[in-house]
C-alpha cells in the first residue's frame, strides 16, 4: 500500500520613510482603502487598538556530520516562487540528532549555524529555525535528554540555548492564546515558572558564549506578556552591539509594541525613525518598514475584513518579502475563497521559512480545497504534523486526509453487493470468507471493522503479504502510521528477505517523514532486485543529504 501510496505523493521604496503611518479612509463608493499618504484634506490616525482577541484555530537515528549541509539562502523573488512539496529539513534532521543522543552532533551543527551568521548575517533565519527544531518536543523523556546533553557537554552554549527555547515554548503553551485579561491565575503562574526555567539557561548560554545571537530574540520575545520593556530594550542592545545589522532582535521588539501587546502605531514610527542600521549590508531591514501595515493588517483580518486586510499586507509587502506577511496574506484569500491564490502565497512564506508548519498546514487546506491536489495537500500536513505533532487542527487535518486515501482495488466496487456481504459474520477459521467481509468492509470505508478481520487472517496466514499489505491501508486511512511499521517489523523478523515488504515500510517512513530509515528500507529493497524502489531510494538522498 505504501508503494501505491507513493506513485501518488512521489527593496528600497521604504527606505526614507521611517516615520511613516498607514491612513485609512472610505470613498463616496463606501470602498475601504488604505496607503502610506493620507488623502487630501485628511489628518493621520493612529493604528486602532485591539478590541476583540485573534480567534486561534522514532526511531533515532544518527548522520554523519559530513553528509549534512547549511540550508541554502532563498534568493528568488515572490513572483517567480512556484509550488514543490518538502524536502530536506533541517528542524527534521536536527530532532533526529536530538533522539539519537549524538550530542558532538548537535554542538557542531548548532555551531556551524552561528559561525554562518557571524559571516553573513542574512542567515540569522536559519540560525532561528535550527533552534526552533526544540520546540514542540514530544515524549516523555525530553527533560532527560537535556539533562544528558547538558551532563556530556557542560560547557556547551547550544544545550543550554536548546532547552531555554524548550522551556519558553513550555511557557507559551501553559499561557495559551486568549488575552491577558482572560488569563487564569494558573496560567499565568506556568508560564512564569516555565520562563524563569528559561531565562536562567539563557543567562548560561550567554556566559558561555555572549554572541549567542538566539539568545537575545529570547530575551525579548519573553519580555511581551509583561511587556518588560527594559529587558527587551537591554536584550535588543546587547544583540545589536555584536550583529549591528541584525534583522530579527529587531522585529521581535517591534512585537513589543504592537497594539496587542499594549504598544501602538505611534511607538512603532518612533522606534524605525530612531533605527540606525545599514540596510546595503542586510536589505532585509527594510522589511521593517512594513510592520505597520502588517499590523494593521492582522486587526483587520480578525475583525472578519478581509478585503481589507489585504490591501493592508499588500502595502506591507511594498517593503519586501515578508513570510509572516505573506501568511496572513494567504489567510485573508483563505476566507475569501480564493484557494489558489491562498496556496500561492503559502508557497511564497513556505519558500523563505521551509521548516514552518502553519504555512504548510494553510497550504495544504487551500491545495485540498483548489481540487485535483489532494496528494500535494498530504505531503503538506504530514510534513505539518512532523513538525508540530502537538497541533490539534494540524492532527485533525491529517486524519481527515488520510482517511480519504484509495486504493484501485477499490474503484468500481459495488457498495450495494458490499454491504450485503458485511451483514454475514464469517468464522474466524474461513479464510477466504474472511477476506471476502474485510475486502466489503474496505470498500465502504469500515476500517476498524476491516482491522478486525485481517487480525485473524493474519493469525491463520501470518506470512501472507498480502494480508500485511491490506492492514497498512486499514491503518493509514486511521492515521495511525507507527503501528503500520510495527506490523511491517514482524513479517520481516520472519521474511528477511521480501524485497517488497521493506519497500512497504520505507513508505511508510516516508509518510512519517523518518527518511533516514526510509531511504535504509529502500535501498535494501533495490538490493534484493526491487526495481520500483531504485528511484525511490536514489530521490531519498536529497532528503537525508547521505
Amino acid at each position: 500500500m505504501a508503494l501505491l501510496r507513493l506513485g501518488v505523493l512521489l527593496l528600497g521604496m521604504f527606505a526614507g520613510q521611517a516615520s511613516a503611518a498607514i491612513y485609512q479612509w472610505t470613498d463616496e463608493n463606501g470602498r475601504v482603502s488604505y496607503s502610506d499618504k493620507p488623502p487630501a484634506g485628511e489628518v493621520s490616525a493612529d493604528l486602532p487598538a485591539e478590541s476583540t482577541p485573534a480567534q486561534t484555530p522514532s526511531r533515532p537515528h544518527t548522520l554523519p556530520a559530513t553528509a549534512i549541509t547549511l540550508p541554502s539562502k532563498p534568493s528568488a523573488s515572490p513572483e517567480s516562487v512556484t509550488y514543490s512539496r518538502p524536502g530536506y529539513s533541517d528542524v527534521l534532521m536536527l530532532r533526529r540528532l536530538f533522539s539519537a543522543r549524538d550530542f558532538d552532533q548537535l554542538n557542531q551543527q548548532l555551531h556551524l549555524r552561528l559561525q554562518e551568521v557571524q559571516a553573513d548575517i542574512a542567515y540569522e533565519h536559519s540560525l532561528r529555525a535550527a533552534y526552533y527544531a526544540f520546540r514542540d518536543l514530544v515524549g516523555d523523556d525530553i527533560d532527560a535528554v537535556f539533562e544528558q546533553w547538558l551532563a556530556h557537554s557542560p560547557k556547551a552554549y547550544q544545550a543550554y540555548l536548546a532547552r531555554a527555547v524548550y522551556r519558553g515554548d513550555l511557557g507559551w503553551q501553559a499561557r495559551g492564546g486568549g488575552w491577558s485579561r482572560d488569563l487564569t491565575q494558573y496560567q499565568v503562574r506556568e508560564m512564569k515558572r516555565y520562563f524563569a526555567k528559561a531565562q536562567e539557561d539563557i543567562s548560561q548560554a550567554l556566559a558561555l558564549n555572549p554572541e549567542a545571537l538566539v539568545g537575545y530574540y529570547l530575551q525579548i520575545n519573553m519580555a511581551m506578556p509583561g511587556r518588560d520593556m527594559p529587558s527587551a530594550q537591554e536584550a535588543l542592545a546587547r544583540a545589536n552591539e555584536y550583529y549591528p545589522n541584525n534583522y530579527l532582535a529587531r522585529r521581535y521588539y517591534l512585537n513589543l509594541l504592537n497594539p496587542k501587546w499594549g504598544g501602538s502605531g505611534a511607538e512603532i514610527r518612533a522606534f524605525l525613525a530612531e533605527s540606525e542600521f545599514d540596510a546595503n549590508a542586510n536589505p532585509k531591514l527594510l522589511q521593517l518598514q512594513g510592520f505597520e501595515p502588517y499590523v494593521l493588517g492582522n486587526l483587520l483580518y480578525r475583525s472578519n475584513e478581509y478585503e481589507a486586510a489585504i490591501e493592508a499586507f499588500n502595502l506591507a509587502l511594498e517593503s519586501g518579502p515578508n513570510p509572516p506577511v505573506f501568511y496572513m496574506r494567504g489567510k485573508a484569500k483563505y476566507r475569501l475563497g480564493l484557494y489558489r491564490k491562498a496556496a500561492d502565497d503559502f508557497t511564497r512564506a513556505a519558500y523563505y521559512q521551509p521548516d514552518t508548519s502553519d504555512y504548510l498546514y494553510w497550504r495544504s487546506k487551500s491545495l485540498y480545497y483548489t481540487g485535483g491536489r489532494f496528494s500535494d495537500a498530504l505531503v503538506d500536513v504530514e510534513r505539518a504534523h512532523a513538525l508540530d505533532g502537538i497541533d490539534e487542527h494540524i492532527e485533525r487535518f491529517r486524519v481527515r486526509l488520510c482517511g480519504k486515501t484509495t486504493r484501485p482495488d477499490f474503484t468500481g466496487f459495488d457498495k450495494d453487493q458490499a454491504k450485503i456481504i458485511t451483514q454475514s459474520q464469517p468464522s474466524r477459521y474461513d479464510e477466504q470468507a474472511l477476506f471476502k467481509s474485510t475486502m466489503a468492509h474496505l470498500a465502504l470505508d469500515e476500517n476498524s471493522e476491516a482491522e478486525q478481520l485481517l487480525v485473524a487472517l493474519m493469525k491463520l496466514k501470518p506470512d501472507n503479504f498480502r494480508y500485511f499489505e491490506l492492514m497498512d491501508f486499514a491503518l493509514f486511512r486511521q492515521a495511525r502510521l507507527t503501528e503500520i511499521v510495527d506490523y511491517w517489523d514482524d513479517f520481516i523478523s520472519r521474511n528477511p528477505e521480501h524485497r517488497d515488504a521493506y519497500l512497504e515500510r520505507a513508505g511508510t517512513y516516508f509518510h512519517l517523514q523518518d527518511y533516514p530509515a526510509a531511504y535504509r528500507d529502500a535501498k535494501k529493497s533495490a538490493e534484493l532486485g526491487n526495481l520500483n524502489a531504485v528511484n525511490f531510494y536514489q530521490q531519498l538522498s536529497s532528503f537525508t543529504r547521505y
